[in-house]
């Protein structure tokens, strides 16, 4: 009987381990399966089978027995194949889900209230949550002068991957970090060739940002600020217009606004706005740090709507000015 008993064991011991290594396994075809919190080993050995992952509930419920396996693997969803080998499937299920992420990706020139709009838009974080986040408070840029409360500029267009329990202050943090690295290599760290300070540099780049349509242009339209600012005469940016107004979609300003009472009134105003309109690629920071060597003080939009005539007569500008193409 002890001789049977033992031959029988045997023969089971070799099948499940032979269910467990499984054919020369070249992957099977993706399933999702869903272990519920709480399932017991049969329960999960059923699951499983249900879903093709094992082919024998039974022989995966003694293969957990045989290794004492059973209280260590966890609940979740997961993306397995079909006839999964047990060992590999044993070490996911030990593993845990992978994290459930969704892309979230963030346009150049968009500032703090259109980044959480988007935010909400593409992820599980609201507007709110969002900009209650984006201050100082949650990450301080390293360049941000001493007093300034506003993260306006520092949320680095590009994509993101924001797991599902992210909060709003992981995701403002992973933002503003993501704006060190990218920038790491600009030496925007110090004061540059034009006697600006890193963050002055920062919201020049907005401003360029905001006007060059075609990236070949920058260095043109860094220059015409830099020139401006030298001779202390408005940047008539009316970017920094909308901006005030809250007109970010290129909606018609109107005269009431043209002469709006606002530090970003570049038209009534010498000098930079309080602090960047947008957050600006690394391509306009390199443009605000250096500037075309030229002398333009004037840029109009040509008939393509995409490029400007850049002129530092004044005269030439207003001919241009009167020939600008109304239907961009």
């Amino acid at each position: 009987m002890l001789l049977v008993l033992g031959f029988i064991g045997a023969a089971v011991a070799y099948l499940v381990w032979d269910w467990a290594k499984g054919p020369e396994f070249s992957g099977g075809e993706p399933v999702e399966v869903t272990i519920e919190q709480g399932s017991s080993a049969t329960k999960i050995a059923e699951t499983l089978e249900e879903a093709k992952v094992v082919d024998n509930a039974m022989a995966f419920r003694l293969y957990m027995r045989l290794n004492d396996i059973n209280a260590d693997l966890r609940a979740g969803r997961y993306k397995l194949e079909t006839a999964q080998p047990f060992d590999d499937l044993i070490a996911e299920l030990r593993k845990g889900p992978p994290a459930e992420f969704v892309r979230l990706t963030i346009p150049e020139g968009m500032n703090v209230e259109q980044t959480a709009a988007r935010v909400e838009e593409q992820t599980h974080i609201t507007a709110a949550d969002f900009l209650a986040a984006a201050t100082p408070a949650t990450a301080r840029p390293t360049i941000l002068p001493k007093g300034g409360t506003t993260l306006e500029g520092f949320f680095y267009p590009t994509t993101y991957f924001v797991e599902k329990k992210e909060t709003a202050q992981t995701l403002v943090a992973r933002m503003v970090s993501e704006f060190h690295k990218q920038t790491e290599d600009a030496d925007l760290g110090a004061d540059n060739d034009q006697g600006r300070t890193p963050y002055e540099t920062l919201i020049i780049a907005s401003l360029i940002e905001e006007e060059a349509k075609s990236a070949d242009e920058r260095d043109e339209i860094s220059a015409v600020i830099h020139n401006r600012l030298q001779r202390n005469m408005p940047l008539g940016i009316d970017a920094t217009i909308q901006y005030a107004v809250r007109k970010y979609e290129g909606q018609p300003l109107t005269v009431s606004d043209l002469n709006i009472d606002s530090p970003f009134n570049s038209r009534t105003r010498a000098g930079l706005p309080p602090h960047p309109i947008s957050s600006p690629r690394k391509g306009s920071i390199e443009a605000a740090l250096r500037p075309a060597n030229s002398d333009y003080l004037y840029y109009v939009l040509t008939g393509d709507c995409v490029h400007h005539k850049f002129t530092a007569d004044y005269n030439e500008f207003v001919v241009a000015k009167n020939n600008q193409p109304t239907n961009c």
